[in-house]
């Protein structure tokens, strides 16, 4: 046992039966009584002074067991015992102990006193043996206490062993131990360890052993070791009680102690266990935010010495177990999960009438952790209407620390934004996407549509604290809330143009100058000047539309143009029949646009557009788009938007001799006047409008009427909803000039109504028409004035006033008290 520290043990045998004999009768020299003083017969004086003297000694009896109790209880409150050890001590038979010789003849090893519990072994070498017990104490409880401590447990007096010799050189093996980690005198014990060495080798070797198997079962330490966070608010430990080598030993009790805010899934900062060959795990959950410290106390066994004076000292194994704490680990915690909300529209332009989808992820900050099996829920609100310039210029509005969702919204409506949208999204772990889409009111199934008149829109996203689950909402701090105008979740919703347009002559003849008129609306009031935003990932307006003209006909045949009548609203390929007069650029902005006739386009260039021949003319106003407007493009075969040119006939003459030809005649076209009847009325009253035709008409052809609702000076007109929507009037077509009327409309509201009368062919050709607004053909409705309320007339003078009746009443009075006081004294 090379390993082993020399200490001391050694015994004289024959003290060993000296003692015995000594303290056999211990007991009896000690309960002896004495006999009292006095006889069987008293006089009664003696009596009464006995009976007096009676009480007063027991008065002092009963005073002087008090103060023997309260001295007891003293002395035993200081004696360092830890449990009710006898007074004296059993001596061992020799199945528990060995005899080797030295010097002084024959001496014992091994267990050589014993109690009904344990055995006790000597560790003061060559001292006598005593079995009185004196004071006693725990002995510090290092390692090798502790592996000591764990043998003499495990090999106690009721221990089991396969074979008596076990026994007997198990406690031999047990007390060299001792000897060598406790012996008082340890250069005494050297010389009887050579001794027993040459005597019972066998007692070394099974010491050998003994050590092993209480270093690989002995509890010698614990730690506590952080094996999975999730953030700062929840996690696991492990718990494992460790042998000498580090191993984890199953079977012994602990207490796992939180010290902070924190506590273990039994919902105490408490718990406790009994150690596996693996270590347990207990999980923890944050009741706030700081330091925690988590440590382990475990039990484990002890030695307790039996201080004899100058007799021999003794140990054993101590009858409670002792607790001791293992390595602690400390940590930083905060209940709040951190959870986040980051969003993502799923088109940065969304066009007019379509609906708005919001992507929305959930996740926890770096230290946070999702609600373990617990829904959160998301409130979105979606604002639109967002100018470019408030775009641009506007960084991102962000919450304050703590400031809750509804307190933000308050904050942004201040500075003039609302929503007009709203969705939830609902999250049961971190990572998660919702594709939510706007709705018109919140809960509700009705989806919100882009409007048309364009603009930014962004959204706002918050879990909000009042909205979650008891046991979640008890732990966030505060509203989660996302900002506003976050590039992210900002979208531009693309405006709808609508374009209003008629050619100033519908028919004409080859050298006719063509022109068109176009009124555009829809573009946002600034299009043209938003240069674009890199952070926002916008691009800059378009700054240009583009009028095209084509033409459609058989250029050898004047009679097959008909073949070749614009179909179909998208422009057709370039071919023999179909060929793109030119392109211009006009401003892409909102007003009306004048196309030909030498009228500018959009760089200062004069614009002429001439009829070289017959066939179709057709004008196309069309936008290609961008972040902020929608494609938009007036329709190819649009009646308004063509011109039909026809050739003129050549009148028939001799053959020969050919005579000069006379000019040609070009075809008649008829003339259309109109005129509303009245031009102004009130709201409620019919009106209606009146179309004089004034030359051929071919067959077939008709007059359609538009009224539109009315609408504020200023606006561009033909863009509201209509009263009449090109109702059909018959007309006589063997009539050279004829005048027909449109059926009577009232409108509800103030305002003006325009109208518009064509003269249409049989096949749907605008023969003749007007551009809106002119001279004639727009009625004014004026508000009908309310009658104030009347007063009611004055009352006619009746020659008494309200002072007059006053005066009156304080006369009468005044006379009957005077009445009164005469009567009073006449019968005085």
């Amino acid at each position: 046992m090379s390993t082993m520290n020399g200490m001391g043990a050694g015994h004289n045998g024959d003290r060993h039966t000296s003692s015995e004999r000594h303290t056999g009768g211990g007991m009896s020299h000690r309960s002896g009584g004495v006999r009292g003083p006095c006889g069987g017969a008293h006089c009664a004086w003696r009596g009464i002074v006995g009976y007096a003297r009676l009480r007063a000694w027991l008065g002092v009896c009963i005073a002087l067991c008090a103060m023997c109790m309260m001295i007891g209880a003293t002395v035993f409150a200081a004696t360092p015992r830890a449990h009710a050890t006898p007074e004296y001590l059993s001596s061992t038979g020799g199945d528990v102990k060995l005899i080797y010789k030295d010097s002084r003849g024959n001496q014992p090893i091994g267990a050589l006193a014993r109690d009904a519990r344990s055995y006790y072994y000597c560790i003061e070498s060559r001292v006598p043996m005593h079995y009185w017990v004196g004071s006693t104490s725990v002995i510090e409880h290092d390692e090798t206490a502790r592996r000591l401590a764990w043998l003499m447990k495990r090999y106690d007096v009721d221990a089991q062993y396969d074979y008596d010799d076990d026994k007997t050189y198990t406690h031999a093996a047990i007390a060299f131990l001792v000897h060598e980690y406790f012996d008082l005198l340890p250069d005494v014990w050297q010389l009887d360890r050579v001794s027993i060495a040459r005597s019972y080798p066998r007692v070394i070797e099974r010491a050998e052993q003994l050590w092993q198997e209480a270093g690989r079962e002995a509890p010698v330490g614990a730690k506590v070791v952080r094996t999975e966070a999730y953030g700062l608010g929840a996690g696991e430990i492990e718990v494992a009680v460790t042998n000498a080598e580090g191993q984890a030993v199953a079977g012994v009790p602990y207490t796992a102690v939180i010290d902070g805010p924190a506590v273990f899934d039994n919902g105490e900062a408490t718990i406790d266990g009994v150690s596996a060959t693996e270590p347990v795990t207990h999980s923890w959950t944050a009741t706030g935010k700081g330091a925690v410290e988590i440590d382990v106390q475990y039990d484990h066994d002890a030695i307790e010495r039996l201080d004899n004076g100058s007799r021999q000292d003794l140990i054993h194994h101590h009858e409670r177990m002792v607790r001791s704490s293992g390595k602690a680990i400390t940590l930083t915690v905060d209940q709040d999960p951190g959870v986040t909300l980051r969003t993502r529209t799923t088109a940065k332009s969304v066009d007019a009438g379509e609906v708005v989808i919001d992507d929305v992820i959930s996740g926890v900050a770096a230290d946070g952790f999702w609600p373990d099996g617990k829904p959160m829920e998301a409130t979105g609100w979606y604002f639109d209407g967002i100018t470019a310039e408030q775009v641009h210029e506007s960084a991102m509005i962000t919450p304050s620390d703590g400031e809750r969702a509804k307190d933000f919204l308050a904050r942004l409506a201040v500075s003039g934004f609302e929503p007009v949208a709203y969705a939830t999204a609902l999250f049961t772990a971190p990572d998660q996407t919702v594709s939510a889409t706007a709705m018109t009111e919140p809960g509700g199934d009705t989806a919100y549509r882009v409007p048309s008149d364009g603009g930014f829109g962004t959204w706002v996203w918050a879990f909000e604290r009042d909205r979650q689950d008891t046991w979640v909402r008890d732990r966030l701090e505060a509203d989660v809330v996302t900002g506003f105008l976050d590039p992210e979740e900002t979208n531009a919703n693309r405006s709808r143009v609508q374009v209003a347009s008629s050619v100033a002559e519908h028919v004409g003849v080859p050298g006719l100058s063509m022109s068109d008129t176009i009124t555009v609306t829809g573009f946002p009031d600034d299009h043209g000047s938003f240069a674009g935003d890199e952070t926002f990932g916008f691009a800059a307006d378009e700054p240009y539309a583009q009028v095209s003209v084509w033409w459609a006909g058989d250029p050898d045949n004047p009679a097959n143009d008909d073949q070749y009548r614009p179909q179909g609203a998208t422009v057709p390929q370039e071919d023999a029949n179909h060929q793109l007069i030119g392109t211009w650029d006009f401003p892409a902005t909102n007003g009306v646009h004048h196309v030909g006739g030498e009228a500018p386009d959009a760089h200062g260039n004069p614009v002429t557009i001439t009829a070289r021949t017959h066939g179709w003319y057709v004008f196309v106003w069309s936008f290609r788009g961008d972040d902020r407007v929608q494609a938009a493009s007036s329709a190819y075969d649009d009646p308004w938007e063509r011109v039909r040119i026809q050739q003129p006939e050549e009148p028939p003459g001799p053959p020969e001799p050919p005579e000069p030809p006379e000019e040609q005649e070009e075809p008649a076209i008829p003339t259309l006047n109109t005129q509303v009847d009245p031009e102004q009325v009130n709201v409620g009253e019919v009106f209606r409008d009146s179309a004089r035709i004034i030359g051929a008409v071919p067959e077939g052809a008709y007059v359609t009427f538009t009224a539109y609702q009315a609408i504020a000076e200023g606006e561009e007109p033909g863009f509201s909803g209509t009263l009449l929507d090109e109702v059909r009037v018959e007309i006589d077509v063997t009539l050279q000039d004829q005048t027909v009327y449109s059926p009577q409309v009232s409108s509800p509201i103030a305002g003006l109504v325009y109208w518009r009368a064509s003269l249409m062919s049989a096949d749907g050709d605008v023969l003749a028409s007007h551009e809106l607004g002119v001279e004639g053909e727009i009625v004014t409705i004026e508000e009908i004035d309310e009658p104030g309320e009347e007063e009611p007339p004055a009352l006619p003078p009746t020659g008494a006033d309200i002072i007059t009746i006053v005066e009156s009443i304080l006369a009468i009075s005044v006379f009957a008290i005077a009445a009164l006081l005469i009567a009073r004294a006449r019968r005085a």
